[in-house]
C-alpha cells in the first residue's frame, strides 16, 4: 500500500472534520448523483424532465438497490471495471473488456449493458415501471465505474479496502453540502463526450475507466478537490447517459441496438428462428425449442438481454441469480460465464 497510508489518514480526518460542521442528514451518494443529473439534464433539455417523471421514483428505488445483500447484482468484486492496479500500471483490455474486482469478464461494465438494453426493451414495450428498475441499476454500475478504487480493483477484501472505504467516506461528507461552488457550476458540464456512437457503449466506457483510474494520483495531493471534481465529473457522464435513453427512447430499435418485439433470432445453427417478444418480465423466445437436447426449454425461460457491440446480443435467464448466459455448444444450449471471446454467446436479431 506504498504511499496511500498517508492518504487515508487525511481522508479519514477530513471525514471527521466534514461531519462536526454538517447540518444534514447524510444521504446516499448513488441516489443523489441521480438526482442532481437528472436536475442538469432538465436544464439542459427540457423535454426530459417530462419524459423521466414517470420513472423517477422507482429510478431512485433502484439506483441503490445493487448495494443490497441478496440483490442479484450484490457480490464479491462485481461492481468494479479495472482499468489499472492499484499501483497504477495498467492492465490490458480481452476482447475489449476490462475485468471485475475478481479477474472475472462480469463486471459493472457487463451489468450496464445487460440493464440498459433490457430497460430500452421495456420501455418501448410500455412498461415504464419495470425500465426504471433497470435503468436505475444502469446509473448505479456506471457511477461506479467513475469511482476510482472501483476502477482500480481497490476492493473490499484486498489490503486496499482502508482507501475504498476512506474514500466512499469522504464522498459522502461532502456530497452535496459541501461541493464547493466552483464545482457546481462547472461551465464544461453540458459538452458531450460520452455515448454518442451508434455501436455500442465500449469506447466510452473503456475511456471512463482509464480516466477515472488517473485519478489515484490527484487523490493523495488533494483528497477533498479531488473527491469533489470526481463528483461532479460523475454527474455529467450519468447525465449523457440519461440523455442517450431519452433519445434512444423515440430511435428505431436497429440503431439504438436493442430487441422491440417482433424480430427474429436463430440461437441453434440450422434450426427454426424464433420470435422476440417482449412482457412485463423481460424478453420471451417463441418457437420450437432449439435444443431437444439440452435441459435449457427456451420457451419457458423469460430473458434479459445485452447489447455487446455492432448489433450482437446476448441473453441471460432472469432466473439465474449468477448472471450466466446463453451458449451454443455443439447442438446444445448451456448457461456459461460471459467471455466476450466466446462468439457461440453473442446473436444477432432480424
Amino acid at each position: 500500500m506504498t504511499g496511500y497510508s498517508k492518504t487515508v489518514k487525511k481522508m479519514n480526518q477530513l471525514t471527521a472534520e466534514l461531519s462536526m460542521k454538517s447540518m444534514d442528514e447524510q444521504r446516499s451518494v448513488h441516489r443523489e448523483l441521480l438526482i442532481r443529473s437528472l436536475r442538469r439534464l432538465r436544464e439542459d433539455i427540457p423535454g426530459t424532465e417530462q419524459f423521466f417523471a414517470p420513472m423517477v421514483k422507482d429510478m431512485l428505488h433502484s439506483v441503490r438497490r445493487p448495494d443490497k445483500k441478496g440483490d442479484r447484482e450484490n457480490g464479491r468484486g462485481l461492481h468494479y471495471y479495472c482499468a489499472v492496479r492499484p499501483s497504477g500500471k495498467q492492465i490490458r483490455q480481452i476482447s475489449g473488456y476490462f475485468l471485475s474486482g475478481t479477474g472475472d469478464f462480469r463486471s459493472a461494465r457487463t451489468m450496464l449493458e445487460e440493464d440498459y438494453t433490457t430497460a430500452l426493451s421495456l420501455h418501448h414495450a410500455g412498461y415504464i415501471v419495470e425500465s426504471a428498475d433497470y435503468l436505475g441499476r444502469a446509473v448505479h454500475m456506471l457511477s461506479d465505474i467513475c469511482c476510482p478504487p472501483h476502477a482500480a480493483g481497490m476492493t473490499y477484501f484486498s489490503v486496499y479496502s482502508g482507501f475504498h472505504r476512506a474514500y466512499e467516506r469522504l464522498a459522502a461528507a461532502i456530497y452535496p453540502e459541501f461541493m464547493p461552488d466552483s464545482q457546481q457550476t462547472d461551465d464544461s458540464f453540458f459538452s458531450r463526450s460520452y455515448f454518442t456512437g451508434a455501436a455500442g457503449f465500449a469506447g466510452d466506457l473503456n475511456r471512463i475507466a482509464r480516466s477515472t483510474a488517473a485519478e489515484l494520483e490527484a487523490v493523495k495531493i488533494d483528497p477533498a478537490e479531488e473527491v469533489a471534481s470526481r463528483l461532479v465529473y460523475t454527474e455529467k457522464v450519468t447525465a449523457q447517459l440519461l440523455r442517450r435513453f431519452f433519445e434512444d427512447s423515440t430511435a428505431d430499435p436497429e440503431t439504438a441496438c436493442y430487441p422491440a418485439g417482433g424480430e427474429e433470432v436463430t440461437i441453434v445453427p440450422g434450426t427454426q428462428p424464433m420470435s422476440v417478444r417482449i412482457t412485463s418480465d423481460g424478453i420471451k423466445l417463441h418457437g420450437v425449442n432449439p435444443s431437444q437436447e439440452s435441459r435449457i426449454s427456451l420457451p419457458h425461460l423469460t430473458l434479459r438481454a445485452a447489447h455487446r457491440h455492432g448489433g450482437y446480443f446476448t441473453f441471460s435467464p432472469v432466473s439465474d441469480k449468477s448472471g450466466r448466459v446463453l451458449e451454443v455448444r455443439g447442438k446444445k444450449l448451456v448457461l456459461r460465464d460471459f467471455d466476450p471471446r466466446r462468439k457461440s454467446q453473442q446473436f444477432r436479431l432480424k
